[in-house]
């Protein structure tokens, strides 16, 4: 396929071919679980637990992969979806130090509730 399609001056250039199978869900998974807790590692730090559901690391698992780029946007989508919204609970003060923080999946996508606001709310 490859001589097909370039010419063979640029493959001369090219010292090895290595292809790849495409990832499996239980791939896809794995790798997100790995950067989740990445994320719950740093979080420790400020003495925040993060829970995740097991629909929500469905979710994540299923929306930040692509079959054409594998799990490499996995890290942007975890970014956007995870830690954006979880840094405005943190600055805002909806999620304290010593809180636990659950992600869970809603039609709309993650939703982030934190124990440290509903006992400030007066819910429980």
């Amino acid at each position: 396929a490859l001589r097909s399609t370039f010419r063979p001056e640029f493959l001369n250039r090219v010292d090895d071919v290595v292809l790849f199978k495409p990832l499996s869900r239980h791939d896809v998974e794995k790798i997100a679980t790995l950067f989740v807790a990445q994320l719950q590692q740093r979080l420790l730090m400020q003495q925040v637990t993060l829970k995740l559901s097991s629909r929500a690391m469905s979710h994540i698992a299923q929306q930040a992969y692509d079959p054409c780029y594998g799990a490499m946007p996995m890290k942007r989508f975890i970014q956007q979806n995870l830690e954006t919204p979880l840094a405005k609970l943190l600055i805002s003060g909806e999620a304290l130090s010593g809180s636990v923080v659950t992600v869970d999946c809603a039609d709309d996508g993650l939703t982030l509730f934190s124990d440290s606001f509903l006992e400030n709310k007066g819910e429980d």
